[in-house]
C-alpha cells in the first residue's frame, strides 16, 4: 500500500457574487419538479472486471481489473486521424448481454475525418474483449455532418429495461444537438431531439445512471448535460451550466460560478454519477483540472437539484482526488509537458478506473491506464494504486 501523500492546500475560495446578467435569457433556478432519480439500490449489472481505456487512432485498451494488467488494443472505429473513441457499455436489446456503443469524439482544431455522416457503432462486448473487432451494426445519427460526438451516453430513458443511445453533435460552427435513439425492436427510432444550450459551440458532456438495467423499472433514468463557458480573457472556465432531463423533459437547470468557487483557472475535464454521501440518491460530480498544472483536480459535487453537497462530503471527495493527483504526479515522466485525467469510472464501491492523457512533446502523446482502490472498509482508508501502466 502506498504511503499517504502530502496534502495540497485547498483551491476552494469563499464564493463571491458573480454577475449573471448575460445569462438571464436562459438561466432557470434549480427547482424540484417532482421527478425522483432512481435509487442506487435498483438492480443493475455492469462489467466490473474490465475497464476500456480510450486511446488514439480509433482504438481502446482492454484493462483487466482482476489481474491488474493490460490485454491489448482493439480497433473500434474504422479510421484513425488521432480519433478518440467515446464508449459506453449497454444492453440495448434487453437480452441480458452487454454491448459496447462507440462514437468518435469531435476535435476543436480540425474537421472530423471520416465518413460523410456522424455514425455510431455497436459491438458484442464479450467478442470484443476476446479480440473480435467486427461490429454488430452501425447506423447514422446525423446525416451530412462530420463533426463526431461532443457527448455520448446510454440510459434507460423510458424505464422499459432496455437502454437508449444519447448523442450530442460536436464540431465547429455546429449547435449542440442532442438526439436519443432506441435501437430495438423497431430501431433506430428517434425518441427525443433538442438543441442544448442554444448558441453554445463548446464541449457538452453527458452523464447517465451507472450500471445496466436487468428489468423494467418504475423510474426512467435521468440524463445530465453539462457545458463549460470559458472566460473571454482565457483564464479558464467562467461558469458551468448543468441540466437534467427525464424522458425528454428538463427537470433541473442550474449554473455554477466556477471562477468564484475555485481560485485557479480550470477546465471541466470529466463528470460521473455516484452516491458519496450514502443517502440513496445519485449525485453529480464534476471534475475540473488546473489549466496551469493538469495534475491538480478539483471536484465539485451536486445533489440532483443542483445544490452543492455539504462540507464533510465534499472535503472527502477533495481528499481522494488530491491523493489521486499525487500518485499520478509521482508516476509520470518528468519531461512531460502536460497531463490530465480522462474517463473516470466507478467500477465498484471501492475501485475507480481512469485514463491519464499525457503530452510528452510537440507531437508526442501517451496514455496511461490507472486503477485506484479506495479501501473504504479500513478504519483509516488510504487509497492504493493497483495499476498505472502506459498503453500508447
Amino acid at each position: 500500500m502506498v504511503q499517504k501523500p502530502d496534502m495540497r492546500p485547498s483551491n476552494r475560495a469563499i464564493a463571491s457574487p458573480l454577475s449573471l446578467e448575460q445569462l438571464e435569457d436562459r438561466y432557470v433556478p434549480a427547482t424540484d419538479l417532482g421527478v425522483e432519480p432512481p435509487s442506487t439500490s435498483e438492480e443493475t449489472f455492469i462489467d466490473v472486471d474490465h475497464y476500456l481505456a480510450a486511446g488514439r487512432e480509433g482504438t481502446i485498451e482492454v484493462v483487466d481489473v482482476v489481474e491488474t494488467n493490460l490485454k491489448g488494443l482493439r480497433q473500434v472505429l474504422p479510421y484513425g486521424d488521432r480519433t478518440r473513441p467515446l464508449t459506453e457499455e449497454a444492453d440495448i436489446d434487453g437480452d441480458g448481454d452487454l454491448e459496447l456503443v462507440v462514437a468518435p469524439m469531435f476535435h476543436f482544431e480540425r474537421e472530423f475525418v471520416g465518413q460523410a455522416e456522424s455514425r455510431v457503432w455497436v459491438y458484442d462486448y464479450e467478442r470484443l474483449l476476446a479480440g473480435q473487432t467486427d461490429p454488430e451494426l452501425s447506423f447514422v445519427m446525423f446525416s451530412g455532418y462530420r463533426g463526431g460526438a461532443s457527448g455520448l451516453e446510454v440510459l434507460d430513458v423510458d424505464g422499459d429495461g432496455t437502454e437508449e443511445i444519447a448523442f450530442v453533435a460536436g464540431g465547429r460552427d455546429t449547435q449542440r444537438h442532442l438526439k436519443i435513439v432506441k435501437l430495438f425492436p423497431e430501431g433506430p427510432e428517434e425518441q427525443f431531439s433538442q438543441i442544448l444550450f442554444p448558441g453554445f459551440e463548446g464541449l457538452v458532456r453527458l452523464v447517465g445512471h451507472p450500471g445496466v438495467p436487468t428489468e423494467p423499472t418504475d423510474h426512467p433514468a435521468p440524463l445530465w448535460a453539462m457545458a463549460e463557458v470559458l472566460d473571454p480573457s482565457g483564464e479558464g472556465v467562467l461558469y458551468s451550466h448543468s441540466q437534467q432531463f427525464v424522458q425528454g423533459a428538463m427537470t433541473q437547470n442550474w449554473i455554477t460560478p466556477v471562477n468564484s468557487l475555485l481560485t485557479d483557472p480550470v477546465r471541466l475535464n470529466d463528470a460521473y454519477v455516484s452516491d458519496p454521501d450514502r443517502d440513496g440518491q445519485l449525485d453529480l460530480i464534476q471534475v475540473f483540472v488546473d489549466e496551469t498544472s493538469p495534475q491538480r483536480s478539483f471536484p465539485l459535487a451536486f445533489q440532483p437539484d443542483g445544490t452543492a453537497l455539504d462540507a464533510p462530503t465534499s472535503d472527502n471527495i477533495d481528499r481522494v482526488f488530491a491523493q489521486l493527483d499525487a500518485e499520478i504526479e509521482e508516476r509520470l515522466p518528468p519531461e512531460r509537458r502536460s497531463g490530465s485525467l480522462r474517463r473516470i469510472q466507478r467500477l465498484s464501491d471501492d475501485v475507480i478506473a481512469a485514463t491519464v492523457a499525457v503530452r510528452l512533446g510537440d507531437s508526442t502523446f501517451a496514455r496511461y491506464a490507472m486503477l485506484f482502490d479506495l479501501n473504504l472498509a479500513e478504519a483509516a482508508p488510504i487509497p492504493e494504486v493497483t495499476l498505472f501502466e502506459r498503453f500508447l
